[in-house]
This record gives C-alpha cells, sequence and structure tokens, in this order.
C-alpha cells in the first residue's frame, strides 16, 4: 500500500492538472468577454452620472480589489444598479463623494465601467492562458498519474470528516488569524447588526481547524429574529498547497433557524457546499458567493415564513446565548452526519465536487464505495 506521503503528492499533482485545464479555458473565456466590453465602451460607450450605493474592498497579501455598487439612469430613462470593480482611486473618491463617472452600452446597460476613461481589462484572458498552458505541461509531464485505488483513499478520508457527529468549539484568538480579512468580519458584523442581527461571539470550531490546518477559520456568531436565527460569518483561506489543487478563498454568511419540529431552514452564499446533498430535515439554500448579506437575510426570512405556512404546528428554537447556539449547532451537525453514513457520497455528488464527469471518476467513486463498505465491516 503507498505511503501516505507518495499519495498525498501525487493526488495534489491529479488534481492541480484537472483544475487548470478545466479552469483555464473558463478563465479565458471569462477574460475575452472582459476584454470585447472594455474595448465596446471605449469604442461607443455612452457617460453618466452615477449615484453609489455601496463599496467593499478585499485585501489579499499583494493586492486589493475594490467594487462599487452604483446605481443610474440611462439616457432612455431606464434604471441600473450593478456592482462593478474599480481602481483604487476611483473607489475612495467615490466613497468619499457618493458619485461616480460610468460608462455604458446604451444597448445593454449593464455592461459598466467605472472611472473618468474605460481601461483595457486583459488580466483574466492572461490569467487563463497561463493556467491552460500550465495545466497541459502538468499534463504532458505528469507520466504516472494517481492509481484509482489511492484516490480513493483520500475520498474516503474526506467523506469521514463528514461523519463526525459532534464538533467541538473554543474562544477565537484573533492573533492566529491575521491572514484572514478582519476588516470583512468588522463590515459584515455592522451589516449584520443593522439586519438586527446582534454580536454574541467570536468562536473557532476546533474540530475543524485540526482537520483542515490548512484552512483554519473562526465564526463570528451573531442572534436575529428575537433569538431565533443564527447568524455566522467566515472566512476561508486555504493554504497555498490546497490552492494548488483547487480550493477557493470564500468570505461566507450562513444563516440558520432551527424549528421545534426538528428541521432546519439554512441560507448562505457558500455556494460550493451546494454540490452535496442536504438531508431531508435540513432545508438548505445556498446562493452565489456573490451575493450581499442582506440578500441572504431576506431570502431566509422568505423561506422561514414560507416553511412556518406549510408546517404551522412547528415553531422558530428561540435562543439566548453562545452555548444553546453552539448546542444547537452540534444538532444539526449530528442530522448531517447520520444522513451522509447512511447516505454515502453519491457518484453524482463527487462528480461535482470534481466539476467533470468522467470513467474516472466513476472508478474512483467505485472504489471509495468498496473501502466504505470495508470500513463498515471492521467496525461492526
Amino acid at each position: 500500500m503507498p505511503d501516505d506521503k507518495s499519495f498525498m503528492s501525487k493526488a495534489k499533482k491529479l488534481l492541480a492538472t484537472a483544475a487548470l485545464i478545466v479552469l483555464g479555458p473558463l478563465c479565458i473565456v471569462t477574460g475575452y468577454k472582459e476584454l470585447s466590453n472594455t474595448r465596446k465602451l471605449q469604442a461607443h460607450g455612452q457617460k453618466a452620472e452615477a449615484q453609489v450605493v455601496d463599496g467593499y474592498k478585499y485585501r489579499r497579501k499583494l493586492t486589493t480589489s475594490y467594487h462599487l455598487t452604483i446605481s443610474f439612469q440611462t439616457a432612455t430613462g431606464q434604471s441600473v444598479r450593478r456592482s462593478v470593480s474599480v481602481r483604487g482611486d476611483d473607489y475612495e473618491k467615490g466613497q468619499a463623494d457618493r458619485r461616480a463617472t460610468v460608462y455604458y452600452l446604451p444597448e445593454e446597460p449593464e455592461i459598466c465601467a467605472v472611472g473618468e476613461t474605460v481601461e483595457t481589462k486583459f488580466g483574466t484572458l492572461l490569467a487563463g492562458i497561463a493556467m491552460f498552458c500550465g495545466g497541459i505541461f502538468l499534463a504532458v509531464t505528469f507520466k504516472r498519474p494517481a492509481d484509482h485505488h489511492e484516490a480513493a483513499q483520500v475520498v474516503a478520508k474526506e467523506f469521514g470528516k463528514l461523519c463526525v457527529n459532534q464538533h467541538e468549539y473554543g474562544p477565537a484568538n484573533l492573533k492566529e488569524f491575521k491572514n484572514l480579512d478582519l476588516g470583512w468580519y468588522d463590515t459584515s458584523r455592522q451589516r449584520l447588526e443593522g439586519l438586527g442581527f446582534g454580536f454574541l461571539q467570536d468562536v473557532e470550531n476546533l474540530t475543524a481547524s485540526r482537520n483542515n490546518p490548512g484552512m483554519k477559520a473562526f465564526l463570528r456568531v451573531h442572534l436575529g429574529r428575537s433569538g431565533t436565527a443564527i447568524g455566522a460569518l467566515f472566512h476561508i483561506k486555504p493554504g497555498f498547497l490546497l490552492r494548488v489543487i483547487g480550493a477557493k478563498e470564500s468570505r461566507v454568511v450562513s444563516l440558520d433557524t432551527e424549528f421545534s419540529n426538528g428541521h432546519w431552514v439554512s441560507t448562505g452564499n457558500a455556494e460550493a457546499s451546494g454540490a452535496l446533498a442536504s438531508p431531508p430535515e435540513v432545508d438548505n439554500l445556498q446562493l452565489p458567493a456573490a451575493t450581499p448579506i442582506e440578500a441572504v437575510a431576506q431570502a431566509h426570512e422568505t423561506r422561514v415564513a414560507k416553511f412556518m405556512a406549510k408546517y404551522p404546528e412547528a415553531q422558530p428554537v428561540q435562543f439566548h446565548n453562545i452555548d444553546e447556539v453552539l448546542q444547537a449547532e452540534n444538532r444539526q451537525q449530528a442530522i448531517k452526519a447520520a444522513f451522509r453514513q447512511s447516505h454515502g457520497l453519491s457518484k453524482g455528488e463527487l462528480e461535482r465536487i470534481v466539476g467533470t464527469t468522467s470513467q474516472d471518476v466513476a472508478r474512483i467513486h467505485a472504489e471509495s464505495q468498496l473501502l466504505r463498505e470495508e470500513q463498515k465491516s471492521r467496525a461492526a
């Protein structure tokens, strides 16, 4: 049996190859559209004055990206509201003046750019070309791909983490999380508080940190809807090796409401987690990652109301402190773990996680199922 170090090295290289070959063309297509749109705006874009509604910035180790949410009217009176990427100086000016100059396409006003001039954007296109070339290089030089049985072992190991019934939590020491976007945590806390979600505590999921040391994060926990809606904020920033195999950085807002009949309504913007099916007791909806906190909260409120209309005998459970909240989260975790233990990991779920369908994925899934049955037999 190959050792863990050898297997992980081969598995990471295999996944990196697949990720680059799949994501490269996607970035090329996106980048080409971006470049084409900027050229159209430069050629015949119309100028207008826009109101700056909101803004946010993402700080990374070497760079910071800036975004403004703007609202404007076209020459024909059409109202447009968009979130657009901007330069740092345009961001600061827009936040200060609450107004900005915008160029838009008359035939498609949603395509627009902020600034006194329209810059040519080709960064995404170049990144896509580099990623695709890198993936081809790895594919050509990777003469010994990972064995299906070895790949199945990794799938089985990761599956086991989903079957943990209870998670251990502890207070979060923010000095240990300086790599995360603490500014985003603070801004998002203010936005949640503006929606009536009071701050409770910063906590670390110690079980998740032990299982995934390269993706440590803390939860900023809130309570809303008169103590019946749990709000959690967390920024996941994978380490270098995890990013190589396709793990993505994400800033997540998650809202949960437990009901007296043991069911849950969960709403968030962790779209990638939707690859896994949810148990019948958890009505889960994950919106796109760029969904604003206010939209997530509105969607959750609507879904809770629909659930209560469907099950009038069920009442939302009210919480008063962090201990009650964490106990409730472990009740949900137990439901998810029991479902995963009985349901397993389907081939469709594995295909959604990997992002492709192939005979290789089917073979890996079949091998992982055999390993799971062997583990169950040994446990019995």
